[in-house]
């Protein structure tokens, strides 16, 4: 997990980093979101805004991106009630995969997913996991 470690502390991360979240907050609360929840914010405050970038094995580049602008504007709420209906629980979009290409969503229990094309993906249980399986390209489990 040392690469993971290093695609985190390169993208501007440290141990003990917390950033003011309110206006991620907010801005869910204006696009009709399922707000955040204490773990949400605690990852959002420790993670967000930043882009994790790094090469995939293909050789082509790669990132996660914890920006709120970038992905908020353009979840519908009706098609994130779908998602949540489909997971079991609330989740929340934090973020993009693979140049905007896809959306992350963080659930309340702390496991993240990944949306594109009409599909919903689950990545990983914890952050640094779903680090490693984007830019391993590892196998996900398809939920729809």
């Amino acid at each position: 997990m040392t690469d993971i470690k290093e695609i985190l502390e390169e993208g501007g991360w440290y141990t003990g980093r917390k950033i003011d979240v309110d206006d991620w907050i907010l801005q869910l609360k204006n696009n009709r979101l399922t707000p955040p929840n204490i773990t949400i914010i605690e990852f959002l405050s420790e993670f967000g805004n930043i882009e994790y970038s790094f090469m995939l094995p293909s050789g082509e580049f790669g990132n996660v991106k914890l920006v709120a602008d970038e992905i908020l504007p353009y979840v519908e709420p009706s098609s994130l009630h779908i998602c949540e209906r489909l997971v079991d629980e609330p989740i929340v979009p934090i973020g993009t995969i693979f140049n905007d290409t896809a959306y992350l969503y963080m659930s309340y229990s702390g496991k993240f997913y990944m949306s594109g094309e009409g599909k919903l993906y689950l990545l990983a249980n914890n952050f640094i996991d779903c680090l490693d399986v984007v830019k391993n390209q590892k196998d996900i489990l398809r939920i729809k």
